[in-house]
This record gives C-alpha cells, structure tokens and sequence, in this order.
C-alpha cells in the first residue's frame, strides 16, 4: 500500500494571465469582455497508468503541460432604468476532480489532481436573464437560465469506489458532462416585512463510454428541485422574527438490481447507473432576536431552532441484507440530526 500511495503523490504547477474590458455603449449596452490563459504543468516524480493497458509510463518524470485559452463574454441590454436584459459566454477549466461513489450517498469524495492522462475538466456555459425591479426598489426580481457543456468528466468504472484500489487511472473512466436549468427569484428589500423567494430547475448529466452502456445519466452532484422561502419581521426597533425552509430534492443513487453468492459471499449487480435517488430534504428554521442599543453598550439576545419540525433528512444512504427476507435487499437511511435549540448572547461595547 505505501508503494502504491507514493504512485499518487502528484504535484501540478498552474499559471493563468489574463486581460479583461467592461465598458457601455451609448446609454442601453454594457459590454464585458475578456480572455485567460490557463497553463497547467504536471510535475512529479511519480508514475501514472494509461486507461487502456493499464501500463506504468517508463518515464521517471511523467509531466505534460496544458495550455488553454478561455474567451468570456457578456452583454446587458437596459430596457429601462429598472429593466434589463442580459446574455453571456464563458470557457473554464479546473484542474481539482471531485469524484463521489455513486453506490452509497456517503458524502466523501476523492480529490485528485490532473496528471498525464486525467486531463483538466473544461466548461463552455451560456447563459440568458432578464433582472426587474419597482421604481421605488422596495421588489426586484429575476428570471436566468443556463446550458453547460463540460469535457473530461470523470466517474468511477462499476464496482469502484472511493475504497477501491489506490491508482486511480484503474477506477476511473472519463468522459462528457451537460447541465442545464432555470433559477427564478422574487424579492421584497424593505419594510416591516422583508424576505425573498427563489426556485431552481435543473438538470446535471454525464456520458462516459464504458459506463451505463454509453448512455446520459444523472449525475452524482444533480439536484432536480432547489425552492427555499426566507422572511424577516420587524415586530419593532428591538425585536425581529425570521423564517426559513427550504427543499431539495434526492440525490442520485446507484441501487443493486439483483443479489446473488459466489462461494458464500454476497455479491450485487448493478445495472443502471443513478436510476434512484434518496428521499428529499426539507427543514423550517425560525429565529427571534432581541437588540438593545445603548449610548455605550449594544447587546443582542438570538434564539433559535434549526429544523423546527424535526425532519430526519438523509445524510448516508446504503444497502444491506433484509434480516426479515434473507434472499432481499433494503435500503437503510441514516441522519445527522433532528431538532436543534440556539440562544447566543452578543455584547458590543
């Protein structure tokens, strides 16, 4: 094992320059517009895998160097003084993968670094809005939608995890991500009564030859429904009430299709990568607070309670025998926490 870590120390060298313009035109057209060159060296003393033979490079020094050019672009239309319009392009690249098992919803993820053959993942977005507000200011509100295309995505092969072998070229499979969506937002500024309401629709998919026979699946970060609602009352210049509760929906999850014995062991098979997901998360938190403001000392009093209808949202999804139906699977769901109380005291002087 310590000779296989030392295969995965990797050490990455990145630069970027880059040169950005932000002007109007006329009274209706704002610009911004710029370009970045990211340039990323590997450097290392360490050995990596092929995906294909699975071969170590004969090179003690297996570095590679990767040069990126990135145009950003965009443009605002204003309708009018409390209107607008807008549109944008945008290419980035990162050089940190975050790959998470699909087999559990256990929240670890393995970080690993572009290498010379984990190549660094690229994302050209686009993406269209229209922003309001009243003439007084006291609402604003929103409407943006957003498609993404992103290259060198990367996934575990089936049966692989997190816990599998050390190198990682062995799990891994690389491959094409898209995302795409609608984020709306309506929000009051001011008043006795303030507070916003915002809703997302989206959609985080990924195809990677050699898993889920080739075809889009959801990915492990998709999140179909985000809504949350938060308000703030202003009972007088001393006591205030705020609420929030919010709702996401399941995260994807790879569940075992059929459960078999190889010499008294048990085994899963999986077909479908993500066709599950676990059961959605939702939690009302309320708050109080008490201000006194002296001409030397200001104190603040802050009760709260997190997850107010003590919900048990997932935190860890995982699979394990039925001990009523030895030749079945259940699915067991554990949670961090239910109802939380706060009080905070402040004193500023």
């Amino acid at each position: 094992m310590s000779d296989a870590r030392e295969r995965e120390i990797r050490s990455l060298w990145a630069n970027s320059a880059w040169v950005d313009y932000t002007g109007s035109f006329g009274d209706r057209f704002d610009l911004s517009a710029g370009l970045r060159l990211c340039v990323s060296s590997v450097l290392t003393s360490g050995r990596f895998h092929d995906f294909i033979s699975l071969r170590q490079s004969d090179n003690q020094f297996d570095d590679r160097t990767y040069c990126d050019l990135q145009p950003r672009l965009s443009l605002k239309y204003n309708i009018s003084q409390h209107h607008n319009i807008k549109a944008g392009y945008a290419v980035v690249s990162q050089d940190l993968h975050a790959i998470r098992s699909s087999a559990t919803s256990f929240p670890f993820d393995r970080y690993a670094l572009t290498s010379a053959h984990v190549r660094p993942e690229k994302a050209m977005q686009f993406g269209a809005g229209y922003n309001g507000m009243t003439t007084d200011g006291a609402y604003d509100w929103s409407v943006e939608g957003y498609y993404k295309k992103i290259d060198n995505v990367y996934d575990y092969k089936d049966g692989r995890s997190s816990f599998s072998d050390i190198v990682l070229e062995q799990i891994i499979l690389g491959g094409q991500g898209r995302s795409y969506g609608l984020e709306c937002m309506v929000r009051k500024n001011y008043g006795r009564l303030s507070g916003w309401i915002s809703y997302t629709l989206s959609k985080t998919q990924t195809r990677i030859d050699g898993i889920n026979d080739g075809k889009w699946y959801n990915a492990t970060n998709d999140c179909r429904h985000d809504f949350s609602i938060s308000g703030i009352y202003s009972f007088s210049s001393k006591w205030k009430m705020s609420a929030s509760w919010i709702y996401l929906s399941g995260k994807p999850l790879t569940a075992p299709d059929v459960k078999y014995e190889i010499s008294g062991e048990t085994c899963y098979y999986y077909s479908r990568r993500n066709s599950y997901s676990t059961p959605a998360t939702h939690r009302l938190d309320l708050s109080a607070t008490y201000t006194h403001a002296g001409k030397k000392l200001t104190y603040e009093w802050a009760f709260g309670i997190f997850n107010t209808y003590c919900r048990y949202n997932p935190f860890i999804v995982y699979f394990e025998d039925d001990p009523s139906k030895p030749s079945g699977t259940r699915a067991v769901q554990r949670s961090l926490y239910g109802l939380i109380p706060s009080v905070s005291y402040t004193l500023k002087f």
